[in-house]
């Protein structure tokens, strides 16, 4: 008889079921593993998340008996997984969100979400990293980055940050990462004003009368 233990997580995207087995070896429950992973190595993804506890154990008895519920080794690609999770066509977090609530994510504001991943956050970052190994720093690294460039406003950053945190989010609520490194990510200020002002235009915009006439003569 299969021995385990049902339990729901409440996470910043919903509740989800998890599913913890006995070992009955090391005479303990292995750690927590999400119902909606099971059901993907199963093949199983659908459109809408379990709800109900029958169907939890219903899955978890399938993936024991199927030997699917080990930990997988593998790790996804950070990069493809975001690319993947921003495919309008074929995304089953799109399909999902759509399916639930009609015209919830449409394909133009995926494709602004590949498009600011691929231009701003992608040049900044190590493209063989495993999904599982993104952390903080990495993020605040390819922040900080972009900010010294101060080519692009804090609005455009934004939605830099947004290109990733969904996709990290929901990482995490499917149990793919242990830690989600943007949890502690803050969103920037927005400063329209000074977007697209080249940074010595900005000094001058800010000086009086006096300082200008002085930086002025400076650079004669």
């Amino acid at each position: 008889m299969i021995r385990f233990s049902l339990y729901k997580r409440h996470l910043s995207t919903g509740v989800f079921y998890y599913v913890r087995f006995w070992n009955p070896e090391k005479k303990c429950y292995e750690p927590g593993i999400s119902i909606e992973v099971l059901r993907g190595r199963l093949g199983e993804d659908g459109f809408r998340r379990i709800g109900t506890r029958s169907a939890a154990a219903s899955i978890a008895v399938r993936a024991f008996e199927k030997g699917l519920t080990k930990k997988e080794v593998k790790s996804h690609n950070f990069v493809e997984y975001v690319l993947n999770f921003w495919d309008f066509d074929n995304s089953s977090y799109v399909k999902l969100k759509n399916k639930t609530k009609k015209g919830s994510i449409g394909r133009d504001h995926c494709l602004n979400m590949l498009g600011t991943f691929k231009k701003n956050f992608l040049p900044h970052i190590n493209q063989d990293l495993k999904l599982d190994e993104v952390t903080q720093s990495d993020i605040e690294n390819v922040i900080i980055a972009l900010i010294d460039e101060g080519s692009i406003s804090n609005s455009t950053i934004n939605n830099v940050i947004l290109s990733v945190q969904k996709p990290l989010n929901e990482a995490f609520s499917r149990g793919l990462i242990k830690i989600n490194p943007m949890q502690n990510i803050l969103m920037l200020e927005r400063n329209q004003k000074d977007r697209g002002i080249p940074p010595r235009v900005r000094l001058k915009l800010s000086l009086n009368t006096s300082e200008r006439k002085a930086l002025q003569d400076a650079s004669a």
